[in-house]
């Protein structure tokens, strides 16, 4: 009987010990922010997903858009898109929309105003705009929409001569909770140094950084930038196949912020208005 009795108390210490560490353990409540950076290699495929509210920006390569649809379907449960936001024309960017706008249902789609020379990818995304009859929103001017709780502001680029695609990239601002996330596409030199000195408003906690990170060591316009901005964490959409080498991690020096590469796996943000929390 006292053998019994013990293995009552011990079990009933054991449920309440397991069920103290049960209640302590953080949840992310359904209406929290997600962004979640797909493992498409050296591209952005980016999901932003808060409450009933989904938004795709970019869409990685052709040959990464399926693999990327079953994620979408099996594991965030997304069966359609408030919007679609193509930062600029290249394959690594757009090579997956004609796919993507095929599979989902794609509300507006936002892209930037640059007539870059034709290619397969860009042929087929407006092959496809053509057949489902959507007209894209070509974003001239800044730009701001609501969706629940998150704030979206786009920035086009400022036209100039000879500029080549990667400067023609729409910079994302996105504000959830007093939070502020920050995509800076595959901005070069021109492209920041117009951010920053027109379209500019203030720190940032999160950063896509520009173009895979290439040559950020090397670019003062980028320096300035980021010391300007002061995000506390950032993310490199590189690849082991296009390395990009460690230098671009002394820039995150500043206040200690933690940078992720996608070179080592799918990367997930999520936020509560109070926190920012990273997975890989």
């Amino acid at each position: 009987m006292k053998n019994k009795n013990c293995a009552r108390i011990l079990s009933c210490l054991l449920s309440a010990v397991f069920l103290t560490v049960f209640l302590s353990l953080p949840v992310q409540a359904s209406d929290d922010l997600t962004i979640h950076f797909f493992n498409v290699g050296k591209g952005d495929c980016i999901l932003i997903k808060q409450a009933e509210y989904n938004v795709m920006l970019d869409t990685g390569y052709e040959k990464t858009i399926d693999a990327v649809l079953e994620e979408l379907q099996n594991s965030f449960k997304v069966g359609k898109f408030d919007c679609l936001i193509l930062s600029h024309y290249d394959k690594d960017h757009v090579g997956g929309a004609g796919k993507l706008l095929t599979d989902i249902s794609v509300g507006k789609i936002y892209e930037t105003d640059y007539d870059k020379k034709k290619s397969k990818h860009i042929d087929r995304y407006r092959k496809t705009l053509g057949e489902l009859s959507k007209n894209p929103v070509v974003v001239r001017e800044t730009t701001s929409f609501g969706l629940g709780e998150l704030k979206f502001t786009i920035y086009p680029p400022k036209p100039c001569e000879e500029m080549v695609s990667n400067d023609s990239s729409l910079i994302l601002l996105l504000e959830f909770r007093g939070k502020r996330f920050l995509f800076l596409g595959d901005a070069l030199d021109k492209r920041m140094e117009t951010y920053l000195s027109e379209q500019f408003t203030g720190e940032v906690d999160f950063m896509k950084l520009p173009h895979h990170g290439f040559y950020l060591t090397k670019s003062e316009p980028f320096k300035n930038l980021y010391y300007a901005c002061k995000p506390k964490y950032g993310v490199i959409t590189d690849a082991p196949k296009y390395d990009v080498n460690n230098a671009p991690s002394f820039m995150f020096m500043l206040d200690d912020a933690p940078l992720y590469r996608q070179r080592n796996g799918a990367i997930t943000v999520t936020c509560d208005g109070e926190k920012i929390e990273i997975r890989q």
